[in-house]
């Protein structure tokens, strides 16, 4: 049993599935729901858009807020905002932005544009065209920087990199141009 609550032109497919308005939504998943907003999809089984426009949760119990284009494609991904954001892991997940990827598994993305999480458990809190690689790696903020070593941090500035082999950490807190390799 479905249920469609209004709306035009919204289509449910799959048992138990829910949407509950808006206009050329879709859901698929097993169990899932599109609250509302306008060409939304909801494939994965127990997968939640909120609304927006053009979001997408295909992963199992992915989540989308809202906003625009964003993708939850991970398991148990998370994605509550923005534009064209997308956590393709399990258990990654974006707070808003644009452009930003939590591709690694557990990964984070806060905001700020063109950030990448791919490293297991890699985190970026914002800025622009930042890069969490590797295990465990943390980018405080500013443009360019890359922690691309197991266990790095480096909290900001612009085209600072963190790079080669780890086992304690490293941490740069440099303002331009500054690199440790290890």
């Amino acid at each position: 049993m479905s249920f469609v609550g209004g709306g035009y032109s919204n289509l449910t497919a799959n048992q138990f599935s829910t949407i509950g308005g808006g206009y050329d939504n879709t859901v698929c998943g097993n169990q899932a729901v599109v609250a509302g907003g306008q060409t939304n999809l909801a494939s994965g089984a127990f997968a939640f858009v909120g609304g927006g426009y053009g979001n997408t949760a295909s992963g199992y119990i992915a989540f989308v807020g809202g906003g625009q284009g964003n993708t939850a494609s991970g398991a148990h991904a998370v994605v509550a905002g923005g534009l064209s954001n997308t956590a393709s892991s399990y258990r990654a997940g974006i707070v808003a932005g644009c452009g930003n990827t939590a591709s690694g598994g557990y990964s984070f993305v806060g905001a700020g544009r063109a950030n990448s999480a791919s490293g297991y458990q890699g985190i970026v809190v914002g800025g622009i065209s930042n890069i969490a690689s590797a295990t465990r790696t943390f980018v405080g903020g500013g443009s360019s920087n890359c922690a691309c070593s197991a266990n790095a941090t480096l909290a900001g500035g612009a085209s600072n990199t963190v790079s080669g082999a780890s086992k304690k950490g490293y941490f740069s807190s440099c303002q331009f141009q500054n690199q440790v390799l290890l």
